[in-house]
């Protein structure tokens, strides 16, 4: 489990489920979705 805080907080599982809060828009979501399985490179 990798736990991330920024201007969100982020839980990447490790069957790649991300856990997210607190997210507005579904926008929102799926930019830092992207963001973070780039970064661990997935």
């Amino acid at each position: 489990m990798l736990v991330v805080k920024r201007d969100i907080e982020l839980t990447l599982y490790p069957h790649g489920r991300i856990l997210m809060h607190p997210v507005s828009t579904k926008e929102d979501a799926h930019r830092y979705a992207s963001d973070l399985y780039s970064a661990v490179g997935l």
